[in-house]
């Protein structure tokens, strides 16, 4: 059976060979296409793993963060340090964000404008000059590419109401010495985000956030449930930040993590495990934030409930005494009009007793003429 088998095997080489020659171009077309699958294959495995490690080094130059947490009701200093305690939590930093709708070159874009990151996710290959005054502002590479952006160009705030911002932040930093003041201003007031209508571009700038050409890798924007067009950074004092709560976003480094390359699958587990460890703390901050304005949401309600009682009690009290005074306003006429009654009933006696003492008068100048008479009848007989 040996022989049988290495014979079969020999003769099958020799025929395999036979059939190579008696069709060589065909098979050294089939070896250049495999060669070929083999080197396209090879390629973009390279060029994956090479752009993988190109990336992941502009992430760990710029301090990229691990973890990136939304507070939409803001949080404070006190919060950051809550946070910072966590273990894990090697770096943190506050950031605050908005998007607005802008118009650029007669297009509506809505913009990521938000203050620029100091520790992470740090901006880096700036091109032109950082902002130092308000009206200033920076732009991110690929939204630069994307929307053929110059240095020099300017963009317009379209569409910037902060107003339910404005009410938080009142509803933050509410006491009750102060009232309801500072909520009464609100209604006839607009708010906005920002300080300026018009911004200029005075640099363009990359960032390990946003380091792809996809539209999609701008975020979303909050407020307008669309896709971002813009990033840009400017200083803190072109923001309408809110006083008490001035971070809406943190940013969470944890340096144990740099172990693992940040494209790898051992990293997002990683990343997965450490953001659920954090989401206690997270969450307590978070509640702790939605609870003190509910506390100040509630005290401002029993306040005005309050007033509105003693308003209440006050106009019952003013109605009582509305209904006392018409009822002596009622008795004052009564007895005005018995008075008056005597009163005219005693000028009629008065002008009865009148007549009768003229008459009387009468009576007794009459007497007094005849007396007179009579004695000068006598004196005359006399």
């Amino acid at each position: 059976k040996s022989w049988y088998g290495n014979y079969m095997k020999k003769t099958q080489i020799i025929e395999l060979f036979k059939n190579i020659q008696g069709s060589l171009v065909s098979f050294v077309s089939m070896m250049m296409f495999i060669a070929l699958g083999l080197a396209i294959f090879s390629g973009i495995t390279f060029s994956v793993n090479t752009l993988k490690n190109a990336a992941t080094n502009v992430q760990m130059e710029a301090a990229f963060h691990d973890l990136e947490l939304y507070y939409p009701y803001g949080i404070d200093e006190d919060n950051l340090n809550t946070l910072k305690e966590t273990e894990g939590v090697d770096r943190i930093e506050g950031i605050y964000s908005t998007s607005v709708l802008a118009a650029y070159n007669g297009n509506s874009k809505i913009v990521k404008f938000q203050t620029i990151p100091e520790i992470i996710d740090t901006i880096y290959e700036l091109e032109g000059e950082m902002p130092l005054k308000a009206d200033e502002i920076v732009i991110d590479s690929v939204s630069a590419s994307a929307n053929k952006i110059k240095i020099g160009d300017t963009i317009t705030i379209i569409d910037d109401d902060a107003s339910i911002e404005a009410y938080l932040d009142a509803l933050s930093g509410y006491s009750e010495e102060e009232g309801l003041e500072t909520f009464k201003d609100l209604e006839n007031q607009s708010y906005t985000h920002l300080r300026n209508k018009t911004f200029k571009i005075t640099g363009i700038v990359k960032t390990p956030v946003f380091n792809s050409k996809s539209g999609n890798t701008l975020g979303v924007s909050v407020t307008h449930k669309q896709a971002n067009d813009m990033i840009a950074y400017t200083i803190d004092d072109s923001f309408n930040m809110p006083e008490y709560r001035p971070y809406n976003y943190v940013y969470i480094c944890n340096d144990s993590l740099r172990q693992y390359p940040n494209f790898s699958e051992e990293y997002s587990q990683a990343v997965t495990e450490f953001s659920k460890y954090l989401e206690a703390d997270a969450l307590a901050v978070a509640n702790d934030v939605y609870k003190s304005l509910d506390d100040s949401r509630n005290t401002i309600i029993t306040s005005g409930e309050e007033k509105l009682s003693d308003g209440k009690n006050q106009i019952e009290e003013g109605e009582k005494k509305l209904e006392e005074g018409a009822r002596q306003i009622e008795d004052g006429e009564y007895l005005i009009s018995a008075n008056q009654k005597k009163l005219n009933s005693g000028k009629a006696l008065l002008d009865e007793a009148r007549e009768k003492l003229e008459d009387a008068q009468s009576q007794v100048d009459n007497a007094e003429s005849e007396l007179g008479a009579r004695e000068n009848e006598l004196n005359y007989y006399v």
